[in-house]
C-alpha cells in the first residue's frame, strides 16, 4: 500500500484524462500564449536596443512624435472646433464633420503648429442653419495650451 501511486483527480477511474482536463489544459496555454504576446510586443518596455530606438529621449522628440501622430491631428482638430466655436452666434447648434471627411484637412508644420481647413455647420443670429468653412492655423504650447495663430472663416 506504501507503493500506490496517489490518485490523480484530473483523471478518470479508467485512467484516462477528462475532457475537463483537456479543457483547463488548453486554457491554460492560451493565457501563458497571450502574456508572452503582450509583454515581448513593441513600445512595451521589453527593454533593449530596440525601445531605444522606438521611445524619443527627449521632450521635444517626444512632443513632435506624439505631433507627427493621429493624436496631434486630433488634437489640433478638436482645438480648432474650440475656437470656432468661441466666435459662433449660436455655437450649441455647431456641428462639425468627422475628422475622416474629405473636406477635413490637418497639416503639421513642424514645432507644433498646426493649420486646419474644415467646415461648420451652424445657425446665424436669424436661425438659418449656414455652413463655414474655416481655416484654421494654431499652435500646441507643449503645455496642455493651444493658441491661435490665425483663422480665416467664410
Amino acid at each position: 500500500m506504501e507503493n500506490e501511486p496517489e490518485p490523480n483527480p484530473a483523471a478518470s477511474p479508467q485512467g484516462r484524462i477528462t475532457p475537463f482536463a483537456i479543457f483547463g489544459i488548453i486554457v491554460g496555454a492560451l493565457l501563458v500564449a497571450m502574456m508572452l504576446s503582450i509583454c515581448s510586443s513593441p513600445g512595451r518596455g521589453t527593454g533593449g536596443a530596440r525601445d531605444a530606438a522606438i521611445t524619443p529621449e527627449t521632450p521635444q522628440q517626444k512632443a513632435e512624435a506624439r505631433w507627427n501622430s493621429n493624436e496631434g491631428k486630433v488634437d489640433a482638430f478638436s482645438m480648432s472646433q474650440k475656437f470656432i466655436k468661441e466666435r459662433l452666434k449660436s455655437p450649441g447648434s455647431a456641428e462639425f464633420p468627422s475628422i475622416t471627411d474629405s473636406d477635413v484637412v490637418i497639416t503639421h508644420k513642424g514645432g507644433g503648429r498646426f493649420t486646419v481647413k474644415a467646415y461648420v455647420d451652424s445657425q446665424n443670429a436669424f436661425g438659418a442653419l449656414l455652413r463655414t468653412r474655416y481655416t484654421c492655423e494654431i499652435r500646441d504650447n507643449g503645455d496642455r495650451t493651444w493658441a491661435l495663430l490665425s483663422m480665416d472663416a467664410k
